[in-house]
């Protein structure tokens, strides 16, 4: 048994979350409460408010979940490693503290095992990022034999082309002809020449200096040189492109944006790539290149992570 902590040491979670994680969270709460006490957890309760990042009502989610916080160390002896980070994350976005006292040392022991295992993890696929050449005739032949759509097509090259992005950051992206400013809305990101401005990514978390809240969050120059020929190939101009087009041709949905990389990697490398681990090879083969400090910074920050978390990505022992 972990002792609890004393205090609560972290802030309320207020981020954000999408439809689709939102309601698995949420099907996750309703099934550990059915679980546990044969009963119902109704759509309006404050536990799922806290979720969806609505106002909620604390002494409601206290009252609920008391079988909780009273058997917290005789349930967690029957439940998976995911359901405590489970259990945690979303019990983070409440202000009920003696149950995230007792949550919190199993999350941070689970999230730092699963850190040293994921580093230490061979993988013996690898991709010469470096060779520009074979990676466009890779892209082109898997074009003309496998029928790679205009979608599959921009996201491989501009994640194969520059540090590859959280897929987010892509998803949501919108061409425009200006310049963009502080005023223009927050829902999206946007591409202006061969600049990316980001208002929409995984980490919302600002810098320790305080920030204007109208900022993007990251601006990032692409190399689009690598893009620009296979949008042509489908007959199509970048420089034609309307007003706030989305980069990716239109808008796609959560569900949708993970299986567009995945049969695009599939047709190119004959591998399932998904981004996490496309982010790993890329990052592991830059460490093996030798990377300087500077370096090592304009790609974090290019890829929206700090050090520490590049440091977790590259694998060990390769």
């Amino acid at each position: 048994m972990l002792e609890p902590y004393l205090v609560r040491t972290s802030k309320i979670n207020k981020r954000d979350l999408s439809q689709i994680t939102q309601k698995l969270y949420i099907a996750f709460i309703k099934n550990f409460y059915k679980k546990h006490l044969q009963k119902n957890l109704e759509d309006n309760h404050s536990i799922i408010k806290a979720i969806k990042n609505e106002e909620f009502d604390n002494e409601e989610i206290k009252e609920t979940f008391e079988f909780l916080n009273k058997n917290f160390y005789d349930i967690i002896k029957n439940e998976s490693q995911g359901t405590i980070r489970n259990l945690g994350y979303i019990f983070s976005r409440t202000t009920y503290d003696d149950l995230v006292c007792k949550i919190l040392p199993y999350t941070i022991m689970y999230a730092d095992n699963y850190r040293n295992r994921r580093k230490d993890t061979k993988n013996d696929f690898k991709i010469d990022f470096d060779n520009e050449i074979e990676l466009i005739n890779l892209i082109k032949e898997a074009h003309l034999q496998k029928k790679m759509n205009l979608q599959e097509v921009i996201l491989l090259s501009l994640l194969l082309f520059n540090p590859p992005k959280r897929l987010q950051e892509y998803q949501y992206c919108k061409i425009v002809k200006e310049q963009p400013t502080k005023e223009m809305d927050k829902k999206w990101n946007y591409l202006y020449e061969d600049t990316m401005y980001i208002n929409i990514c995984k980490n919302d978390r600002r810098n320790k200096k305080e920030k204007d809240e109208n900022d993007f969050k990251n601006i990032s120059k692409l190399n689009m040189k690598y893009t620009q020929p296979f949008l042509n190939v489908f007959v199509f101009d970048y420089e034609e492109r309307e007003r706030n087009e989305f980069l990716l041709n239109e808008y796609v949905p959560d569900n949708k944006i993970s299986k567009i990389l995945s049969s695009a990697t599939m047709k190119v490398f004959g591998k399932n790539i998904g981004i996490h681990e496309l982010r790993r090879l890329y990052l592991t083969y830059k460490d093996e290149k030798g990377m300087r400090r500077t370096e090592r910074e304009e790609i974090a920050k290019f890829m929206n992570h700090n050090l520490q978390e590049q440091n977790n990505y590259i694998y060990a022992d390769t």
